[in-house]
């Protein structure tokens, strides 16, 4: 597994698609929206082409909560192993691994920590 914690734009992604048999990375990623400041949990065999089709609002689920910005993914050889950790990351253990590993950028966009008296940051479910 390589795991990557993202502040802007992904360079460097080769184009894949998902044709017969895939042989690239697998990637589970998180999206923050700037305009609800809602997230979006995702899987994708093309990272580059799925943040192009977000950010084009081609995606059903996301194309009125945009423009996103990627603040995390994870890359995986397997598919399985992406499949069952985007379910994982839609889960409530996996919204609060996702707060803890993400706690600093919360706070610095002004999401509470735990124990305050602010609104913490829901990792909403969604199809992918």
């Amino acid at each position: 597994m390589i795991v990557h914690l993202v502040d802007g734009r992904v360079k460097g992604f080769a184009s894949r698609g998902c044709r017969g048999t895939h042989t690239g990375m697998f990637y589970v990623y998180l999206l923050h929206s700037t305009k609800d400041n809602g997230f979006y949990i995702g899987f994708s065999t093309d990272l580059k082409r799925r943040l192009s089709e977000h950010a084009q609002g081609a995606s059903f689920a996301t194309k009125s909560r945009g423009p996103w910005k990627l603040i995390y993914y994870e890359a995986y050889t397997e598919r399985e192993d992406a499949e069952g950790r985007e379910k994982f990351l839609k889960s409530g253990a996996g919204r609060r691994f996702l707060r803890a590993q993400l706690r600093h950028y919360l706070r610095v966009k002004g999401f509470a920590s735990r124990g305050s008296d602010q609104d913490t940051p829901t990792f909403g479910q969604t199809a992918t």
